[in-house]
């Protein structure tokens, strides 16, 4: 897989953009997946837009363990997390290509889950400089205009970008039915679309037929 670029990188706490050094990207990226891929996930729980309270383990969990409520749903699933704010230009671009991704598996042993963080930054830097936070669309209205159907959870406190330490987004993980992430893509634009969607299903498919 070939490495992705973004050509704007937001970092959750500072407003910044790329220097313009690849190596700099490449190094981030690099050491994040040397971090993350091949350990657990970090569990969570966040509010859906329906009001109940989706949770990881909901959908996968370590082999030692049962899912959440194995009573009620038996079956394992893959789990893409989407780190995303309608601030970020690139996340939003990044949005159709996700779409049809999620419209071509959604009817299989998979779920996808946009971690939103759209309202907490325009609270936390509503005294920004930059206005892009406070100007930055409603998820929901921007969802509806463009057909994005993919559900989104909201961060109220930064908690789960902090578990997967995050630092710039768009940063997607692909998560196996055993709670294992084994994918991390970081970064987008627009001349990627189709690599990243190629990428994304190939990567998906093939953890649906382990």
């Amino acid at each position: 897989m070939k490495k992705r670029k973004s050509l704007l990188l937001v970092t959750l706490f500072i407003l910044s953009f790329a220097s313009g050094q690849d190596s700099e990207i490449d190094s981030l990226e690099q050491a994040a997946r040397e971090q993350w891929i091949g350990n657990t996930a970090p569990g969570w729980s966040l509010k859906s837009e329906d009001g109940h309270y989706e949770f990881l383990q909901n959908w996968t969990a370590p082999k030692n363990k049962q899912l959440r409520k194995p009573s009620i749903q038996l079956e394992r699933h893959l789990v893409v997390l989407i780190f995303y704010g309608s601030w970020c230009p690139p996340c939003v671009a990044q949005l159709d290509p996700l779409e049809e991704v999620y419209q071509k598996y959604k009817k299989k042993n998979i779920k996808f889950f946009i971690i939103d963080n759209t309202e907490l930054a325009r609270k936390k830097y509503r005294n920004s400089e930059w206005d892009g936070f406070r100007n930055a669309p409603l998820t929901k209205d921007l969802f509806k205009e463009g057909g994005i159907t993919i559900p989104f959870l909201e961060e109220k406190n930064h908690g789960v970008f902090r578990k997967y330490e995050i630092e710039a987004i768009p940063t997607v993980f692909v998560i196996d039915q055993f709670q294992t992430i084994r994918e991390i893509f970081r970064g987008f634009t627009k001349e990627e679309a189709d690599e990243f969607k190629r990428d994304l299903s190939s990567e998906i498919h093939q953890l649906l037929e382990d």
